[in-house]
């Protein structure tokens, strides 16, 4: 089977790491961007997340890949659009409020896993340092 090119349009590559480093930089808006959500905090590993979606707005908040893989796909279970004309400044508010829900449930989840990892850090310490006459030996 003969393979036929369907996009002509070739994406300009960027040779060295510290190149695409800072195109990454560049595109993100910001020398020292970081995930809204985790702490990544890699322009390589960073993407754009549009929390309006497009068709509400063209906002746009900075996450990892993997965080704006879970925000990209719960918005999929949102409502759609109404019908084929510009959306309603209440559509568009009551979209925002299902996206920042979305980001505050991504947050919440993530403050969660960090406050149990440090409860778990405190307990790992604490049975490490045997108590010598009252006072942690560590």
């Amino acid at each position: 089977m003969k393979r036929t090119e369907t996009n002509t349009k070739r994406k300009q590559t960027y040779p060295d790491a510290e190149a695409r480093r800072r195109k990454a930089e560049e595109r993100l808006g910001d020398g020292n961007p970081k995930c809204i959500i985790c702490p990544e905090s890699d322009p390589i590993a960073l993407e754009l997340h549009h929390d309006w979606q497009k068709q509400y707005g063209k906002d746009t908040i900075r996450v990892c890949k993997n965080c704006h893989a879970k925000l990209s796909d719960a918005q999929k279970d949102h409502p759609p659009r109404i019908d084929d004309k510009p959306p309603t400044t209440i559509e568009r508010i009551g979209h925002y409020l299902l996206n920042l829900a979305d980001l505050l449930r991504l947050a919440a989840t993530k403050l969660e896993e960090i406050g149990r990892s440090l409860i778990q850090y405190a307990a790992d310490i604490a049975a490490k340092c045997a108590p010598v006459n009252g006072v942690a030996s560590c």
